[in-house]
C-alpha cells in the first residue's frame, strides 16, 4: 500500500501557494511546544495539573480527518472549546487544503484525486 503524507498548501485571496508542506507535522509540532511552553512559563500547578491539553490535539485530528479543508467553523469551535474565548479573526483566515489519493491497483493503476476548492 502507497502511504502519501498529507500536505497543506496556504494560498492568499488570489490562489497563489505562499506555503506548503507535511500538516500534521508542522500544527502538532507548533502546538505542542507553544502549549508546553506556555503552561510552563504562564499557569500555576494546579492548571498544569487540570487542564487536558491532549483533547486540544484530539479535536485538531478529528476535524483533519474528517474533512478536506479546514473550514473557518472548524477552527473557531476548537478555540471555544479549548480556551473559552477567540483568538483568531475569520477575516485573516487561510484555507488548509489537503491532499487526497487514491490506490485503485498496487500493481497496475493509481488514481489520484483532485480536490477542488470551494466557492
Amino acid at each position: 500500500m502507497i502511504k502519501k503524507i498529507p500536505k497543506y498548501k496556504v494560498i492568499d485571496r488570489n490562489k497563489n501557494v505562499l506555503i506548503q508542506g507535511n500538516i500534521l507535522f508542522e500544527i502538532i509540532e507548533t502546538l505542542i511546544l507553544n502549549t508546553i511552553k506556555h503552561i510552563e512559563t504562564k499557569k500555576s500547578l494546579i492548571t498544569r495539573i487540570e487542564k487536558n491539553h491532549f483533547v486540544y490535539f484530539d479535536l485538531l485530528s478529528m476535524i483533519y480527518q474528517n474533512s478536506n479543508y479546514f473550514e473557518w467553523e472548524n477552527i473557531e469551535t476548537i478555540e471555544y472549546i479549548y480556551n473559552n474565548k477567540k483568538f483568531l479573526d475569520p477575516k485573516d483566515f487561510v484555507k488548509f487544503k489537503k491532499s487526497s489519493f487514491k490506490l485503485s491497483s498496487r500493481v497496475n493503476n493509481i488514481d489520484v484525486e483532485n480536490i477542488k476548492w470551494k466557492r
